[in-house]
Protein backbone atom coordinates (compact mmCIF):
# COMPACT_ATOMS: atom_id res chain seq x y z
CA UNK A 1 0.00 0.00 0.00
CA UNK A 2 2.93 2.59 0.91
CA UNK A 3 4.61 1.78 -2.71
CA UNK A 4 1.23 2.11 -4.24
CA UNK A 5 0.31 5.42 -2.28
CA UNK A 6 4.00 7.08 -3.38
CA UNK A 7 3.35 6.14 -7.31
CA UNK A 8 0.35 7.69 -7.01
CA UNK A 9 1.55 10.48 -5.61
CA UNK A 10 3.97 11.34 -8.73
CA UNK A 11 0.75 10.25 -11.09
CA UNK A 12 -1.09 13.04 -9.34
CA UNK A 13 1.32 15.64 -10.17
CA UNK A 14 1.64 13.88 -13.31
CA UNK A 15 -2.05 14.22 -13.80
CA UNK A 16 -2.02 17.87 -12.74
CA UNK A 17 0.16 19.21 -14.94
CA UNK A 18 -1.91 17.33 -18.12
CA UNK A 19 -4.72 20.28 -18.37
CA UNK A 20 -5.90 22.87 -20.61
CA UNK A 21 -7.84 22.85 -23.89
CA UNK A 22 -6.87 22.24 -27.59
CA UNK A 23 -8.20 24.35 -30.63
CA UNK A 24 -8.24 23.77 -34.20
CA UNK A 25 -9.91 26.17 -36.91
CA UNK A 26 -10.38 25.07 -40.39
CA UNK A 27 -11.78 26.80 -43.15
CA UNK A 28 -12.08 26.48 -46.55
CA UNK A 29 -11.73 28.87 -49.17
CA UNK A 30 -13.66 27.02 -51.95
CA UNK A 31 -16.77 27.93 -49.74
CA UNK A 32 -15.54 31.33 -49.39
CA UNK A 33 -14.66 32.34 -45.99
CA UNK A 34 -16.50 29.20 -44.52
CA UNK A 35 -15.02 28.35 -41.16
CA UNK A 36 -15.29 25.33 -38.20
CA UNK A 37 -13.70 25.03 -35.43
CA UNK A 38 -13.79 22.10 -32.42
CA UNK A 39 -12.38 21.97 -28.72
CA UNK A 40 -11.06 19.32 -26.98
CA UNK A 41 -10.95 19.55 -23.51
CA UNK A 42 -8.29 18.05 -21.75
CA UNK A 43 -8.35 16.32 -18.05
CA UNK A 44 -6.61 13.33 -17.81
CA UNK A 45 -6.55 10.27 -15.10
CA UNK A 46 -2.79 8.86 -14.93
CA UNK A 47 -3.01 5.18 -13.70
CA UNK A 48 0.35 4.23 -12.37
CA UNK A 49 -0.25 0.67 -13.69
CA UNK A 50 0.65 1.65 -17.03
CA UNK A 51 3.05 4.49 -16.67
CA UNK A 52 6.86 3.63 -17.82
CA UNK A 53 9.54 4.72 -15.80
CA UNK A 54 7.88 4.50 -12.32
CA UNK A 55 10.08 3.11 -9.57
CA UNK A 56 10.26 2.64 -5.67
CA UNK A 57 13.61 3.41 -4.99
CA UNK A 58 13.37 2.89 -1.04
CA UNK A 59 10.72 1.43 1.59
CA UNK A 60 11.42 1.12 5.33
CA UNK A 61 9.10 0.46 8.29
CA UNK A 62 9.02 2.39 11.51
CA UNK A 63 8.90 1.56 14.76
CA UNK A 64 5.32 2.14 14.54
CA UNK A 65 4.46 -0.72 12.15
CA UNK A 66 3.69 1.72 9.18
CA UNK A 67 5.71 1.33 6.10
CA UNK A 68 6.75 4.30 4.23
CA UNK A 69 7.91 4.22 0.15
CA UNK A 70 9.74 6.74 -1.83
CA UNK A 71 8.94 6.36 -5.68
CA UNK A 72 10.91 8.21 -8.44
CA UNK A 73 10.30 8.86 -12.01
CA UNK A 74 13.28 7.92 -14.49
CA UNK A 75 12.50 10.62 -16.76
CA UNK A 76 14.84 9.79 -19.58
CA UNK A 77 13.42 6.25 -19.60
CA UNK A 78 9.64 7.43 -19.61
CA UNK A 79 10.04 10.20 -22.21
CA UNK A 80 11.69 7.70 -24.17
CA UNK A 81 9.19 5.44 -24.08
CA UNK A 82 6.11 7.57 -24.38
CA UNK A 83 8.00 9.78 -27.24
CA UNK A 84 9.08 6.77 -29.76
CA UNK A 85 5.18 5.12 -29.23
CA UNK A 86 3.41 8.39 -29.79
CA UNK A 87 5.76 8.79 -33.15
CA UNK A 88 4.64 5.25 -33.79
CA UNK A 89 1.32 5.77 -33.84
CA UNK A 90 1.67 8.91 -35.52
CA UNK A 91 2.66 7.48 -38.64
CA UNK A 92 -0.20 4.78 -38.46
CA UNK A 93 -2.79 7.62 -37.76
CA UNK A 94 -1.20 9.30 -40.52
CA UNK A 95 -1.14 6.41 -43.21
CA UNK A 96 -5.16 5.90 -42.36
CA UNK A 97 -6.37 9.53 -43.03
CA UNK A 98 -4.18 9.64 -46.23
CA UNK A 99 -5.79 7.24 -47.51
CA UNK A 100 -9.12 8.15 -46.68
CA UNK A 101 -8.51 11.80 -48.00
CA UNK A 102 -7.42 10.60 -51.39
CA UNK A 103 -10.13 8.17 -52.79
CA UNK A 104 -13.13 8.83 -53.85
CA UNK A 105 -15.89 9.32 -51.18
CA UNK A 106 -16.73 5.75 -49.96
CA UNK A 107 -18.32 4.46 -46.38
CA UNK A 108 -14.93 3.18 -46.13
CA UNK A 109 -12.81 6.00 -46.15
CA UNK A 110 -15.35 7.58 -43.97
CA UNK A 111 -14.80 4.66 -41.48
CA UNK A 112 -10.94 4.89 -41.82
CA UNK A 113 -10.94 8.60 -40.90
CA UNK A 114 -13.17 8.06 -38.16
CA UNK A 115 -10.38 5.09 -37.16
CA UNK A 116 -7.91 7.34 -37.47
CA UNK A 117 -9.55 10.44 -35.42
CA UNK A 118 -10.06 7.53 -32.23
CA UNK A 119 -5.97 6.35 -32.80
CA UNK A 120 -5.48 10.22 -32.24
CA UNK A 121 -7.28 10.51 -28.97
CA UNK A 122 -6.00 7.50 -27.50
CA UNK A 123 -2.21 8.41 -28.64
CA UNK A 124 -2.81 12.31 -27.09
CA UNK A 125 -2.27 10.50 -23.67
CA UNK A 126 0.90 9.67 -24.68
CA UNK A 127 1.61 13.11 -25.88
CA UNK A 128 0.23 14.54 -22.48
CA UNK A 129 2.79 12.67 -20.42
CA UNK A 130 4.92 13.16 -22.51
CA UNK A 131 4.41 16.93 -22.18
CA UNK A 132 4.13 16.59 -18.15
CA UNK A 133 7.16 14.31 -18.23
CA UNK A 134 9.54 16.17 -20.54
CA UNK A 135 8.32 19.41 -21.64
CA UNK A 136 11.71 19.71 -24.04
CA UNK A 137 11.67 16.89 -25.80
CA UNK A 138 7.54 17.07 -26.21
CA UNK A 139 8.56 20.50 -28.10
CA UNK A 140 10.51 18.88 -30.38
CA UNK A 141 8.04 16.02 -31.05
CA UNK A 142 5.71 17.11 -33.81
CA UNK A 143 2.60 14.84 -35.07
CA UNK A 144 2.22 14.45 -39.12
CA UNK A 145 -1.47 14.67 -38.65
CA UNK A 146 -0.97 17.99 -36.73
CA UNK A 147 -3.33 17.78 -33.97
CA UNK A 148 -6.28 15.68 -32.57
CA UNK A 149 -8.54 18.58 -33.34
CA UNK A 150 -7.72 18.83 -36.80
CA UNK A 151 -7.91 15.36 -37.29
CA UNK A 152 -11.92 15.52 -36.21
CA UNK A 153 -12.35 18.15 -38.64
CA UNK A 154 -11.01 16.12 -41.27
CA UNK A 155 -12.83 13.43 -40.44
CA UNK A 156 -16.23 15.25 -40.15
CA UNK A 157 -15.07 17.12 -43.78
CA UNK A 158 -14.53 13.44 -45.11
CA UNK A 159 -17.78 12.21 -43.84
CA UNK A 160 -20.09 14.73 -45.37
CA UNK A 161 -18.26 14.22 -48.57
CA UNK A 162 -20.36 10.11 -48.81
CA UNK A 163 -24.12 11.16 -49.86
CA UNK A 164 -26.83 9.10 -48.89
CA UNK A 165 -30.76 9.01 -49.48
CA UNK A 166 -32.96 6.98 -47.32
CA UNK A 167 -36.28 5.61 -48.37
CA UNK A 168 -38.15 2.47 -46.05
CA UNK A 169 -41.36 0.68 -47.41
CA UNK A 170 -43.85 -0.17 -44.61
CA UNK A 171 -42.57 3.35 -42.71
CA UNK A 172 -46.12 5.04 -42.35
CA UNK A 173 -45.07 8.04 -40.50
CA UNK A 174 -41.54 7.84 -41.32
CA UNK A 175 -39.97 7.37 -38.03
CA UNK A 176 -37.51 4.69 -38.99
CA UNK A 177 -36.45 6.78 -42.10
CA UNK A 178 -36.12 9.84 -39.28
CA UNK A 179 -34.10 7.19 -37.22
CA UNK A 180 -31.82 6.01 -39.99
CA UNK A 181 -31.31 9.69 -40.96
CA UNK A 182 -30.82 10.99 -37.42
CA UNK A 183 -27.72 7.75 -37.15
CA UNK A 184 -26.05 8.76 -40.74
CA UNK A 185 -25.87 12.61 -39.59
CA UNK A 186 -24.28 11.83 -36.11
CA UNK A 187 -21.27 10.02 -38.30
CA UNK A 188 -20.92 13.27 -40.22
CA UNK A 189 -22.83 11.53 -43.18
CA UNK A 190 -24.60 13.87 -45.74
CA UNK A 191 -28.35 13.51 -45.94
CA UNK A 192 -29.97 13.65 -49.18
CA UNK A 193 -32.76 13.41 -51.54
CA UNK A 194 -30.53 13.32 -55.48
CA UNK A 195 -27.41 13.66 -56.40
CA UNK A 196 -26.53 9.84 -53.65
CA UNK A 197 -23.47 8.05 -53.88
CA UNK A 198 -25.56 5.10 -51.89
CA UNK A 199 -29.18 4.78 -50.68
CA UNK A 200 -30.78 2.82 -48.20
CA UNK A 201 -33.72 0.95 -49.13
CA UNK A 202 -35.51 -0.13 -46.56
CA UNK A 203 -38.43 -2.34 -45.53
CA UNK A 204 -40.51 -2.72 -42.57
CA UNK A 205 -43.27 -5.20 -42.03
CA UNK A 206 -44.67 -7.15 -39.10
CA UNK A 207 -47.81 -10.45 -38.71
CA UNK A 208 -49.56 -11.29 -35.75
CA UNK A 209 -48.36 -14.34 -34.23
CA UNK A 210 -50.20 -16.45 -31.99
CA UNK A 211 -49.22 -16.55 -28.01
CA UNK A 212 -50.55 -18.94 -25.36
CA UNK A 213 -50.51 -15.43 -23.24
CA UNK A 214 -53.87 -14.59 -24.05
CA UNK A 215 -53.50 -10.92 -21.71
CA UNK A 216 -50.99 -9.49 -24.46
CA UNK A 217 -51.60 -9.67 -28.94
CA UNK A 218 -47.36 -10.26 -29.92
CA UNK A 219 -46.22 -9.06 -33.14
CA UNK A 220 -43.32 -10.39 -34.97
CA UNK A 221 -41.23 -7.70 -37.18
CA UNK A 222 -38.61 -8.04 -40.06
CA UNK A 223 -36.24 -4.98 -40.65
CA UNK A 224 -33.84 -3.99 -43.37
CA UNK A 225 -31.97 -1.60 -44.27
CA UNK A 226 -29.33 -2.46 -46.50
CA UNK A 227 -26.84 0.22 -47.85
CA UNK A 228 -26.36 -0.05 -51.54
CA UNK A 229 -23.68 1.52 -53.87
CA UNK A 230 -25.82 3.31 -56.47
CA UNK A 231 -22.77 2.50 -59.27
CA UNK A 232 -23.14 -1.55 -58.80
CA UNK A 233 -26.18 -1.88 -57.50
CA UNK A 234 -24.23 -4.14 -54.45
CA UNK A 235 -25.03 -3.91 -51.43
CA UNK A 236 -22.14 -2.78 -49.12
CA UNK A 237 -23.32 -3.03 -45.60
CA UNK A 238 -26.75 -4.85 -44.61
CA UNK A 239 -28.63 -4.27 -41.48
CA UNK A 240 -31.18 -6.53 -40.62
CA UNK A 241 -33.09 -6.82 -37.48
CA UNK A 242 -36.10 -9.02 -36.34
CA UNK A 243 -38.23 -9.80 -33.03
CA UNK A 244 -40.92 -10.14 -31.36
CA UNK A 245 -42.92 -7.22 -29.12
CA UNK A 246 -46.37 -7.59 -27.33
CA UNK A 247 -49.02 -6.06 -25.48
CA UNK A 248 -52.35 -5.67 -24.89
CA UNK A 249 -53.28 -4.30 -28.39
CA UNK A 250 -52.35 -4.74 -31.96
CA UNK A 251 -51.47 -0.92 -32.58
CA UNK A 252 -49.26 -0.39 -29.34
CA UNK A 253 -47.66 -3.59 -30.23
CA UNK A 254 -46.51 -2.30 -33.55
CA UNK A 255 -45.44 0.69 -31.57
CA UNK A 256 -43.17 -1.35 -29.32
CA UNK A 257 -41.23 -3.10 -32.51
CA UNK A 258 -40.79 0.59 -34.08
CA UNK A 259 -39.43 1.88 -30.92
CA UNK A 260 -36.94 -1.20 -30.68
CA UNK A 261 -35.77 -0.61 -33.93
CA UNK A 262 -35.19 2.51 -33.58
CA UNK A 263 -33.34 2.16 -30.54
CA UNK A 264 -30.76 -0.48 -32.08
CA UNK A 265 -30.68 1.61 -35.29
CA UNK A 266 -29.15 4.48 -32.58
CA UNK A 267 -26.94 2.02 -31.09
CA UNK A 268 -25.81 -0.39 -33.82
CA UNK A 269 -26.14 0.94 -37.25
Amino acid sequence: NAESLAKLGICQSLGETISGEQKTFQSDSSLGKQESSLSININETVLFQHITGIEIKETWQEKSDEWFAVAVLNKKKASDYYSSLAKEQGQKIQALITKAKFSSPSLENAELANQAYKMALENQYNLNLLSAIDRAQSQKLSMPYISTANLALEAKEIASSVKVSVSVDGDKNEILKNALESALLEKGISVVSQGESFCIQGSFSYEQVTSLDSANIFVRYNFASPVIEIASGSVVKPFNLQGREGHVSKEEAVNRCITRICQKIKEEF
